[in-house]
């Protein structure tokens, strides 16, 4: 929906603001996610970060090569069909999964996240701006909402986004209707909330909070009344639904490595833990501490993820 208004506003902050957005988290998380350093040719300067592995892994831990990307790269997600990867590095990145040789810049700003319909990217373009822009044409994209600190997931229907606020530090929780532009704090998040994660049928949300002190994953329902249900008591990060919804992913540390973890589910008559978590046979990718999810789940059911 193009909006004049909102387009002049955009453009006008844009020369003021810097133009990627922070990682969230502390800066020494925001490093570790792949946030750009400073570099330069003077004495103490940083050498440019290593670049990563961009791999294809399924349950079982195998591992597939797709090719290397900048080890500044944040936030890799797969489109709708599973067919077209978009990341910040030092700006937007778009191409096909298959052959990251072909994937081209398409303009400035982090953070992206893919429409419904796969012709849009959800993205930050300036520090706490949310905003959206079509893939496949010259487009600087309109301003949805700020303060906004990253667009996190959308629903499957495209008419529902959930995204992160960080105001003094802390972070909390949102969702916005897409067709009217209101705007939805979750409810009895916790002092904090963000990593949220809306259901493929729309009927829930997923997020981590620190209402027990630590993150933890939670779920309640969206849009309707109903008590948030705690699905994990161990530190844990970044839930994720599987596409048919009998399971949820998220990531923690065990024994200093970082591990992909998985949780059997019911969503009927309401939404339970079906089982205990267990560990994946899938480490050592590369995610920082509290903040955005560096990994991404295709169709199929297979992973992308960066490793060192």
């Amino acid at each position: 929906m193009f909006n004049a208004q909102r387009r002049l506003l955009f453009f006008a902050l844009l020369p003021t603001l810097a133009v990627a957005a922070m990682p969230y988290g502390s800066t020494a998380q925001g490093q570790a996610q792949g946030q750009a350093q400073p570099q330069g040719r003077g004495r103490g300067a940083q050498a440019p970060p290593a670049p990563r592995k961009l791999m294809l892994v399924d349950r079982t831990g195998a591992q597939t090569l797709l090719g290397e990307v900048p080890g500044n790269t944040n936030g890799p997600r797969v489109s709708p069909d599973g067919t077209r990867l978009a990341y910040g590095s030092g700006g937007l990145w778009v191409g096909p999964l298959m052959n990251l040789q072909a994937i081209k810049r398409i303009g400035d700003g982090q953070f992206p996240y893919w429409s419904a319909d796969g012709t849009r990217l959800f993205f930050s373009p300036a520090a706490e701006i949310l905003a959206w822009r079509r893939v496949d044409a010259e487009d600087i994209g309109e301003q949805l909402h700020t303060p906004v600190r990253a667009p996190e997931s959308r629903s499957s229907d495209g008419k529902l986004l959930s995204f992160v606020v960080s105001v003094d530090n802390k972070f909390s929780a949102w969702t916005m209707n897409l067709e009217t532009r209101e705007r939805t704090q979750i409810p009895d998040s916790g002092p904090e909330a963000l990593g949220t994660n809306i259901s493929p049928d729309g009927r829930w949300i997923a997020y981590q909070s620190t209402a027990t002190g630590r993150y933890e994953i939670y779920v309640q329902p969206l849009g309707r009344a109903g008590p948030a249900v705690h699905v994990t008591t161990q530190e844990s990060f970044r839930p994720l639904w599987s596409r048919d919804m009998r399971e949820m992913f998220f990531d923690t540390v065990v024994d200093g490595v970082r591990t992909l973890w998985v949780v059997p589910i019911t969503t009927q008559p309401t939404f339970a833990a079906a089982g205990e978590p267990r560990a994946l046979p899938i480490k050592g990718f590369v995610q920082g501490g509290v903040g955005r999810r560096m990994y991404d789940l295709l169709p199929d059911g297979r992973f992308v993820m960066m490793f060192p």
